[in-house]
């Protein structure tokens, strides 16, 4: 990734979700210094930082199931019959 990509994720997209996972990752990794917690502090550093940079699981389009755009079976015509 080039510096103006980086630039871009660091200053666009944010919402609520995105700010909210950037305090708690900072919260932690403040509360893991003070308890010198120093496996909680890799995990809250690594929590803030996916959230500062905007990466994730979704980032890849990996949570978008995936649609054939290819019909491998052909529609068939229905016949319905009146029942009385």
């Amino acid at each position: 990734m080039n510096a103006s990509g980086l630039l871009y994720n660091l200053t666009n997209h944010w919402g609520f979700a995105r700010a909210l996972r950037l305090i708690l990752g900072l919260m932690m990794a403040w509360q893991s210094v003070l308890t010198q917690e120093w496996l909680v502090l890799a995990l809250a550093l690594s929590f803030a930082g996916m959230a500062l940079f905007g990466i994730g699981a979704c980032n890849s389009g990996a949570c978008v199931p995936y649609r054939s755009s290819v019909s491998t079976a052909e529609t068939e015509e229905v016949e319905y019959e009146e029942v009385r």
